[in-house]
């Protein structure tokens, strides 16, 4: 199985201080796409989370409760679908 390198691999043939410089630089930049991922996954649940609340004052709280059984409902029959068929081993 292969291996992937480090980068302090990919480098070994450069001097130790440009190895240093650039897994700090490759360390720094995954710490802002960690801090960028982060925020991003933070504002998508609060406009779901807006989303859903702004939907279940529209629909009123009878409608509400309909809709999420039918929801529930629907996400079932599609995992019955999703099966493997009966037989294969």
């Amino acid at each position: 199985m292969l291996k992937t390198p480090t980068t302090s691999q990919n480098l070994r043939h450069f001097p130790v201080e440009a190895q240093r410089m650039a897994d700090a630089a490759i360390q720094e930049r995954e710490e802002r796409l960690r801090t960028i991922s982060k925020e991003r996954n933070r504002k998508a649940a609060e406009v779901a989370a807006g989303a859903s609340d702004r939907l279940r004052r529209l629909l009123g709280d009878d409608n509400w409760a309909d809709l999420t059984t039918l929801m529930r409902q629907e996400r079932l029959a599609l995992r019955d679908l999703l099966q493997p068929p009966h037989g294969l081993e």
